[in-house]
């Protein structure tokens, strides 16, 4: 999940203000190719803005270039190293881009920098599942459901990995919460049937 928060886009001098916010806008109305445009006009004043950068590397990577937006996006943590929404957003292109190892030390740093950022947790776990290593997957998802405990994906996720691990009894569980408290949520209807089934 990308996590787009602009945390001072009216900061700095006011041409570089409006250049941003006009982008901003344009972006939140899902105009990206423009949104993309009006970032980069921004950089030309300001080439090591870390909102510009951040916004133009999410942008990008929403338009589906996740190895364009890892520039402005790795720019951005050298500005702002301390922003757990940079690092998740950049594990998120990372691992968009086939890059899995880097993409986990993303995460890891998002997660390091704000313990309650529900988002990098799973994306953490997600990443690690898909590489096989559920037992680590099962750790994130903790995290994540822990923060968020009403969160139906991320029980079905954290289900997937349980399962993965031979834990029939807690995945039952987790799929069961996942289909109360998102009675639409086909997959996880469909996993707890796989499941049963299984059993």
């Amino acid at each position: 999940m990308i996590r787009h928060t602009i945390a001072a886009v009216m900061a700095g001098h006011p041409p570089i203000a409006q250049l941003l916010a006009s982008a901003h806008a344009a972006h939140q109305a899902g105009r990206l190719a423009e949104a993309v445009r009006g970032y980069r006009r921004a950089l030309k004043a300001a080439p090591e803005h870390p909102d510009a950068l951040h916004l133009l590397g999410i942008a990008l990577l929403q338009s589906g270039d996740a190895k364009e937006a890892l520039a402005p996006l790795r720019r951005a943590a050298r500005v702002r190293p301390q922003d757990a929404a940079i690092r998740l957003n950049l594990g998120n292109a990372l691992a968009q881009a086939g890059r899995g190892d880097e993409a986990v030390v993303g995460y890891r740093q998002a997660c390091e920098l704000e313990p309650d950022l529900a988002d990098a947790w799973f994306n953490l776990g997600t990443l690690l599942s898909r590489s096989g290593r559920h037992a680590d997957a099962c750790d994130a998802f903790d995290r994540a459901v822990a923060i968020h405990p009403q969160n139906a994906g991320y029980r079905n996720d954290r289900a997937l990995s349980l399962k993965a691990l031979g834990r029939s009894d807690p995945a039952e569980t987790d799929l069961r919460a996942a289909a109360r408290l998102a009675p639409d949520m086909a997959e996880a209807w469909e996993n707890l049937a796989d499941l049963l089934r299984e059993q």
